[in-house]
């Protein structure tokens, strides 16, 4: 959990340097269990990405192999990877 939070601290840093906003797709439904479980497919594809690489390293591809998805399932539900990142460093601001 350190390892994640120290992650997520270096995120937010490089995301204040860059203005990412999050791809808003107005069809999809945020409460279908397809789109629950598609996020976090990404969310963890990207943190176990993150324990191997730095974050300039990774690439949109390597997380939709993590994820076992294809791209535009990726741009369905962000614009890019500091879309993701912010979105994973807001939801860890609120817990």
């Amino acid at each position: 959990m350190l390892l994640i939070s120290i992650k997520n601290d270096i995120l937010l840093f490089i995301l204040l340097k860059k203005k990412a906003n999050r791809k808003e797709v107005k069809h999809m439904n945020k409460d279908d269990i397809r789109v629950i479980k598609t996020a976090k497919s990404i969310h963890q594809a990207f943190f176990s990405l993150l324990e191997e690489k730095d974050y300039q390293e990774i690439t949109i591809q390597d997380i939709l192999d993590g994820a076992q998805i294809n791209r535009t399932t990726f741009y369905k539900h962000y614009a890019n990877k500091d879309a993701l990142a912010k979105q994973l460093v807001e939801e860890f601001k609120q817990t």
